[in-house]
Parts: structure tokens; sequence; C-alpha cells
């Protein structure tokens, strides 16, 4: 799973154009997307596979003198308001009652969203006292306004500088790994590698009998957002909050449902087994007025893809089906696409075959390249003259000369 964290303001709440005018105190990742994981040190030295990263700690905010009405002009093309405000950036959690046993040094690693380096921000060790604090602890020193005492959990790290110049070498990016077939008649060790003999490699897409055709159920819906995790404050959406939302949705009769704290996301419910997509959705989304939410694209496809796999992690090629696309249109079911925090809703719609102990969803964009540019202008044509004749009410848009290169005459 992902860190969990929470994210400190670096904005000044008392700037001043005269008296104050550092619109940002101690500010770090100003201009970087930057991502964490985990990976664990064992008493015999090794260490583990890198943990999943979290999404791209953002915080973007209004600060200094912008606000809503002066971030974005047409004399200057851009977002002044995209610039991460963070100070700190507090982990917690980290220590978990799942965790190995063996397990002695947690290393917390970072990497840039536009680059394949790792680096090793720093480790908390089973003998540092961090190791056993819980999140409660950064309230307690003053760090953070933040309440989230869980005594099953532990463990707490603060990112608060990005002088970071630990690279892990590059054998570490990448494990290579063998495909190990379900059972073999023999095997040798040769070159300093195993190697099979006679063996039987993956398996029959059989369920009953019948040859299995997985059937990839896909839509869109409103985010399912995590209500506590808003009002914390947490991964950088600690606003004002206008919403009414149940938040069982169409898979409150799935077989199972599972839900992932993982703090990189703001909503992480996932659903399980065979749902029902057939059934309206259970809750009114009424939107949210504070920040901005994660959200898919409007006007776009999107394909869904299904892989199962067994008790030892074999896993098959990615299915799909003709249910599986999902469009995503200017203006739907809930208003204008582009407005409402939207995510995909994937499930499966028959049941899978007994050797998958697990299947995970995959999901790929199929647009090209795009750009956004923003409006500056619009112009009505004049009627006190017969030549400005405007019977079809069409309208005059400008843009900003600096993104003329992004459309296409004709």
């Amino acid at each position: 799973m992902a860190p969990r964290y929470s994210v400190v303001s670096a904005k000044n709440s008392e700037f001043d154009p005269k008296l104050n005018p550092t619109p940002l105190k101690k500010a770090i990742f100003e201009k970087i997307f930057p991502r964490f994981c985990l990976r664990y040190k064992y008493q015999d030295g090794e260490y583990s596979a890198f943990g999943p990263f979290t999404n791209v700690i953002f915080n973007p905010e209004f600060v200094g003198e912008y606000s809503v009405l002066n971030a974005f002009t047409a004399k200057e093309p851009y977002n002044k308001a995209m610039v991460n405000a963070i100070r700190t950036i507090n982990f917690y959690g980290l220590v978990t009652p799942d965790m190995p046993k063996d397990v002695v040094q947690i290393d917390i690693l970072y990497k840039q969203e536009n680059s394949t380096v790792i680096h090793n921000v720093g480790s908390i060790k089973n003998t540092d006292p961090e190791w056993f604090e819980d999140g409660n602890w950064f309230k307690q020193q003053g760090l953070a306004d933040y309440d989230s005492y869980n005594p099953t959990t532990k463990g707490v790290f603060i990112v608060d500088t990005e002088n970071i110049h630990a690279a892990l070498p590059e054998n570490q990016f990448l494990r290579v790994w063998d495909a190990v077939p379900r059972k073999a008649q023999a095997q040798e060790v040769t070159g300093n590698r195993l190697v099979f003999a006679n063996y039987t490699e993956g398996y029959d897409m059989v369920v009953d009998n019948s040859d299995f055709k997985p059937k990839v159920l896909g839509d869109f819906e409103p985010r399912q957002i995590d209500v506590d995790s808003i009002f914390r404050g947490e991964g950088a959406f600690g606003y004002s909050l206008n919403m009414s939302q149940n938040l069982t949705g169409r898979f409150e009769n799935a077989t199972s449902i599972s839900s992932t704290r993982d703090r990189g996301n703001i909503y992480s419910y996932v659903a399980a087994p065979v749902a029902d997509p057939s059934r309206p959705l259970a809750y009114a989304y009424t939107g949210y007025r504070g920040a901005g939410l994660p959200t898919i694209k409007s006007q776009r496809d999107y394909q869904l893809g299904v892989v199962f796999g067994d008790e030892y992690g074999r896993e098959t090629p990615v299915f799909t089906s003709d249910l599986a696309t999902v469009k995503i249109p200017w203006e739907g079911a809930y208003g204008l696409s582009a407005s409402t925090s939207l995510s995909i809703a994937a499930s499966l719609g028959n049941t899978p075959p007994s050797w998958a102990k697990y299947y995970k969803f995959y999901i790929k964009q199929s647009a090209g390249e795009y750009y956004n540019i923003a409006m500056d202008k619009v112009y009505r044509p004049a009627t006190s003259s017969p030549e400005f004749d405007n019977d079809l009410n069409h309208v005059w848009v400008s843009f900003a000369s600096s993104d003329r290169d992004k459309n296409r005459y004709g």
C-alpha cells in the first residue's frame, strides 16, 4: 500500500505586499510533482521490492496577490496558482500489523514525475523513536493540526527539504523475474539459471466445462469521496465541503467490498467481484465547492481490461469485452462532465475461474495528443449596420497569440 500522508501548506497567511511580501514560507517541491513509496530492509540485510507510489503530491493554492479572478489571464496564459505550496509532507502509519516480523528498517523513497531516478529520502529503524509514534504525534509536536490516533499503526516521518541526493543504484529499479510454470516433470540448474522441462504453463479459461470469456463492464459515476479525509485536510484537499452523497453507490450488493486507505487517493473504494452495474446509483452528487478534485477527462474514450492471478502471483494476459468501453460525454446525467469529479466504475459481470485468487483492472485512454487553450474574450457582431448581419447568431472568440500554434486551420 502506498504510504499515507498529510500536507502542511507553505502559504503565507500574513502576506502583505509592503510589510510581508513573501507569498510562500519555506516551500519545498514548488515546481516539482513528487511521488513517494516505501521499501523494507530485513534482518539478513536484504531489501524488499518497491511498494506502490503515491499519487502526485500537489498542493496548489492562490498565494500572494493572486485569486480566482486574476490567477489566469490572456496576457500571461498560464495558471499562476499551479505552484506546489508545500511546507512539509508528514507520513504516518508506516508500521502496520501485517508487516513482516523480520523488518528492521523502512526506507522512504522519492521520485519526480518526469524522471525515472529514485532517491532515498530517509529511513526509520525499529530502534528509532519515530518507529513507535502514531499520527497524533504531529499534533503533539505542534507540526500540524492533525489527529489520527490508530493503536494498530505506528511510524512517522517528515519530509521538510528537497535537498535529496541519495540516488539508488540502477540495478534496484528493475528486478528480474522469470515466469514460473504451474508444474514440470524435471528441473535443472544450468549456468546459474533454473531450467524446467516438460512443463505446463498458464491456465485454461474454463468455468463449468465451458469456455470462459470475461465480461468486463465499464461505466462512469461521480467520484466516491472519502469525506473524513477531506475534513482532516489530508492530501491537500482540506477545504469547505458542500455535498450530499451516500457512499454505498451501485456496489452495495456486491459479493464483497474492499476498502483501501491509500492516502495518496482521496477516493479509494474498490468494487469487488460480480457487482451489478445495471442498478441505478444510490446517491445524489451536488458537487464540491472548495478545491479541485481528481477526475477523469471529459470527451474521452476509455477501454477497460481485466487480469486474473493465482495464489502465486502468476497472471493472465489482459482480457476485455464489448461492454468495456467507457465514453465520457460533454454533458450527461450528472451535468457538465468537466465540472464534475468523475471516476471509472469497473466490474466483472460473470464468475471468474476457480483457480483465480484475485483479479485487477487495467484502463487505457485511446485519445491522441491534445491541447487546452484559454479564451480571452467573446465578441458579438454589431447589428446597427446591414453589413454586420448576424442571422446565424455567430460570435467571434479571441485567444492569446501565444496559443496560435495549438489551433489547426481549415
